[in-house]
């Protein structure tokens, strides 16, 4: 397996069904692609074995690979080399004609497995005599499923329903419940939730993959604690966990592409699994008045705590705040103290006198008063992630002399967890790049500004493997308005946005569809920071994270006609309007 960290492999075909052997080999399955593939390393599959429709796959005690192979409402086994042995199961339970198997557990009694029907799927049965029997029906789509030996019970996600349902195996008749209520999509379309793949570990840990959301749980049975995390997959499908990985299967969208995310873990360390979400919700517009084209009125407390809880609902895991944004770290800390952002990751900034730019011990006392009074509006006792707001007119070169001895005693403290620098002018990067206590960076880039990723130090910022947040996605604002209404020195910004609404259209995008997903698959970000104040924003960010794809010529067409775009335009505190 590879050494890295946390990788994702695409593949031609949406994903599904994933288990590993016990050598250590990875198997997953596409159903519409009709290949059962084995992961190689080096993030490449090759097919293993052929069906014509595999989804959901298990690996029986002596090896052999049974598929659930769904669009011929077969069970087909296969050995361990990758042999069709024969069509395990095909035809009726009890007068229920099984349509599509989904997929499968074996044990010592004999396999269960899902058939995903709309409102009258099936939960059955088969013996080691293969003798059948139906264990529950009438369910709306059920789908992954897995048994706990302890309890003597199944546990099924009920796709339509958003829910895991537990199966009573200890009385005749099999009685169902509802074991966990999942969150739902904030949309309210219940085809944005859809909870899919299960995988149980023997400590009562439940691992969810959810369709719809974009995410992964971990349910602690014992606990009845649910942990979400950001799966990384638009469509995230199937999950296998073990002592030293988690891998997620899924895609963009059905056929395809193909997505399998294996992550590298430590069986006591869940909490690792824990991930920067692909979006971070800043929160300076929910704490006072910042917008530039807007009304600039602030939003009303109750909004802006909504807005907050609906991010965290739809998977948005990162919380981008400071001192200085009014009410905001207050709004974060009153919901961590209702338990309401459970392991979100709270990114909060500090920032000194011009003065304490030439004096050490200034720079501490101020930096620790800010991070202190950070850490008692957000109700925390370490911050995750704290950021020094580098801002242009500071001397730089006292800066980069005074910072690293302010975070380590930060750190001494045992105040926060990583450090890093938010810059005001991305080139500012090269004065922090080469100092490994700084693990994150916060920069603003945007599809006008090439400042930064024309060059080289771009690459060796991404080579570091640093945490980049990139903000200012929209500059402010500016790339969204009607270049005919623009005043002041923002007249010259017309032409580019002429010519950047003129690419929009080739690409048959919005422009803020064109701008997001610009950011969003440059390589090297880490997450994209977006700041709403009103709900239906951070909805519309939302979708356009799940949004297409700059095509490679538009690409090349961005960069010949944006690389020059003048100092003024591209820096807000140099607008005249």
């Amino acid at each position: 397996m590879d050494a890295k960290k946390d990788i994702t492999i695409l593949t031609d075909f949406y994903t599904e069904g994933p288990v590993i052997d016990s050598n250590g080999n990875i198997y997953v399955t596409n159903l519409l692609g009709k290949e059962i593939l084995k992961y190689d390393g080096d993030n490449e599959f090759s097919v293993w074995a052929t069906c014509t429709s595999p989804n959901g796959q298990f690996i029986s005690s002596n090896q052999e690979h049974f598929i659930c192979n769904s669009l011929e409402g077969s069970i087909e086994r296969f050995d361990q080399h990758g042999n069709h042995m024969e069509t395990y199961f095909q035809g009726q339970v009890d007068g229920h004609l099984v349509a599509c198997p989904n997929d499968l557990w074996i044990g010592d009694q004999g396999m269960y497995f899902t058939d995903s029907v709309r409102y009258a799927g099936a939960v059955l049965f088969i013996d080691k005599s293969r003798e059948t029997s139906v264990i529950a029906n009438q369910l709306d789509y059920p789908n992954g499923i897995v048994f706990d030996k302890k309890r003597n019970c199944l546990y099924v996600a009920e796709s339509y329903k958003n829910r895991i349902i537990k199966i009573n195996l200890n009385q005749p008749n099999h009685p169902v419940s509802t074991l966990v209520k999942l969150p739902s999509h904030p949309s309210a379309d219940e085809a944005r939730n859809l909870p899919d793949g299960l995988f149980l570990e023997e400590d009562g840990k439940l691992w969810i993959a959810h369709y719809g959301m974009r995410q992964y749980h971990c349910y602690d049975i014992e606990e009845q604690r649910l942990d979400s995390f950001d799966s990384q997959i638009t469509r995230c499908s199937n999950i296998y966990v073990n002592d030293d990985c988690i891998v997620l299967t899924g895609g963009e969208g059905e056929p395809g592409p193909g997505r399998v995310r294996i992550i590298q873990r430590g069986k006591s360390a869940a909490d690792e699994t824990q991930k920067i979400s692909k979006l971070t919700l800043g929160t300076v517009a929910l704490g006072l008045p910042y917008v530039v084209f807007d009304d600039n009125l602030p939003v009303a407390k109750s909004s802006a705590s909504d807005i907050i809880q609906k991010a965290y609902q739809a998977g948005i895991t990162a919380f981008d705040t400071a001192r200085e944004y009014g009410t905001a770290e207050s709004l974060l800390g009153n919901l961590i103290e209702q338990d309401q952002l459970r392991d979100a990751v709270i990114i909060s900034k500090f920032k000194w006198s011009n003065e304490a730019c030439h004096d050490d011990e200034k720079a501490l006392v101020e930096a620790l008063a800010s991070v202190r009074a950070s850490l008692q509006q957000l109700k925390l006792s370490k911050l995750p992630i704290c950021l020094f707001h580098m801002v242009s007119s500071f001397d730089v070169q006292s800066v980069k002399g005074i910072l690293p001895k302010v975070f380590a005693r930060l750190k001494e403290l045992n105040l926060i967890e990583k450090a890093g620098v938010s810059v005001d002018h991305p080139l500012e990067i090269r004065h922090f790049i080469d100092d490994d206590i700084y693990s994150a960076f916060q920069i603003p880039i945007n599809i006008l500004d090439h400042r930064l990723t024309s060059t080289n130090l771009w690459k060796e910022l991404v080579d570091r493997k640093k945490t980049i947040f990139v903000r200012s996605i929209y500059l402010k604002g500016l790339l969204l308005q009607d270049p005919d209404h623009l005043t002041g020195n923002l007249v010259e910004a017309k032409p580019f946005l002429k010519s950047l609404s003129a690419i929009a259209v080739d690409a048959h995008m919005s422009i803020s569809q064109l701008c997001f997903s610009y950011i969003r698959d440059m390589e090297g970000v880490t997450s994209v920071l977006i700041g709403p104040d009103k709900e239906e924003q951070l909805m519309e960010n939302i979708s356009l994270e799940n949004g297409p794809e700059i095509p490679k010529d538009t690409l090349n067409k961005i960069t010949t006609l944006f690389a020059e775009v003048p100092e003024h335009l591209l820096t807000p505190r140099l607008w005249k309007m």
